[in-house]
């Protein structure tokens, strides 16, 4: 809940609990759409995306679409929301947040972003963060 109290705020900081406690709360979302999506589609004889590129005769239905229209929703609304808690648990640990720039090296910049994410919080000042604890 606290990720969503915090929605666009890209000041102060957020601890490596809160941030994969996010992580785990969106994974969790995303295989309850992805399982209730299975079920309707099966239920409904439709086509699952997978299958879909691999036969002539597939056919996406109403199911499909309903899981996109949610999914891709729900992606939008978590979009900015999720950089800055990205930002917020940067600068706990010590790191400028715009180092987030790295997320656009493929591989290297992604595992260089992950060690910095699993790294425990800085007291504050350390590097020059100064910004106050949010929560």
């Amino acid at each position: 809940m606290k990720f969503w109290q915090h929605y666009v705020d890209f000041g102060g900081r957020a601890n490596r609990r809160d941030y994969w406690l996010f992580v785990l709360d969106n994974f969790i979302l995303y295989a309850v759409f992805e399982l209730i999506f299975t079920v309707l589609a099966s239920a409904g004889g439709e086509t699952l995306p997978l299958e879909y590129l691999n036969t002539s005769t597939s056919r996406l239905g109403t199911a499909t679409w309903i899981y996109v229209g949610i999914v891709g929703l729900y992606a939008l609304a978590t979009l900015v929301p999720g950089f800055a808690i990205v930002f917020r648990r940067l600068r706990d640990a010590g790191h400028s947040p715009w180092w987030l720039w790295m997320l656009f090296v493929p591989i290297v910049g992604w595992i260089l972003i992950l060690i910095f994410l699993i790294q425990p919080s800085k007291p504050v000042g350390v590097q020059g963060h100064t910004s106050k604890v949010s929560y």
